[in-house]
């Protein structure tokens, strides 16, 4: 019997090393397919970034599958130096500060703001962004190129990693307003 159950373990730990080793071993992507819609030069959004992200998720809070999304959500983090790799997929990135919004525990889910040192680093920072993001840093998960959004309003930019990037992206738009 003590043989069958460590056949039956061997057999699951396989498994599962290999449907993570399947999703997480992809390499960062370019994320070429994000329109970029707004202009690095318009007015910069007032207020603090956690007062963007909460403006954001105001906007959101009533569309469909959002309301269990903010049940499971963490505090905001800060980024920085430290994990600025995590969220971004590069070791260091110049700017003057940045939060992330990710789940506690679930599926792919990640929004970070930053706010660039001034207007002119915004292409810079997308570009960089875009070109080394992981949208499979989550063990075992990720999320499709389609649904990563790296986009900017004035000073601030947002990367967008979940299913439901479509809505937090035109939410985030609409502060443009």
């Amino acid at each position: 019997m003590k043989k069958f159950t460590a056949i039956i373990l061997a057999l699951i730990t396989v498994f599962i090393l290999a449907s993570c080793n399947n999703s997480s071993s992809k390499e960062p992507v370019t994320t070429d397919n994000t329109e970029d819609t707004t202009d690095a030069g318009s007015e910069n959004l007032q207020g603090s970034l956690k007062d963007i992200l909460a403006d954001i998720y105001d906007k959101v809070k009533d569309v469909e599958g959002m309301s269990s999304t903010f049940d499971g959500l963490a505090d905001p983090v800060d980024i920085d130096p430290k994990n600025c790799s995590y969220y971004f997929g590069v070791e260091t990135l110049n700017f003057k500060e940045g939060i992330a919004s990710e789940l506690k525990i679930g599926w792919a889910y990640s929004v970070c703001l930053i706010r660039a040192n001034s207007t002119d680093d915004v292409e810079q920072l997308k570009t960089t962004i875009k070109g080394n993001v992981n949208p499979y840093k989550w063990v075992c998960m990720g999320v499709e190129d389609k649904y990563v959004v790296v986009d900017s309003i004035g000073d601030v930019v947002i990367l967008i990693m979940t299913e439901k990037s479509e809505c937090i992206h035109a939410a985030f738009l609409d502060l443009a307003e």
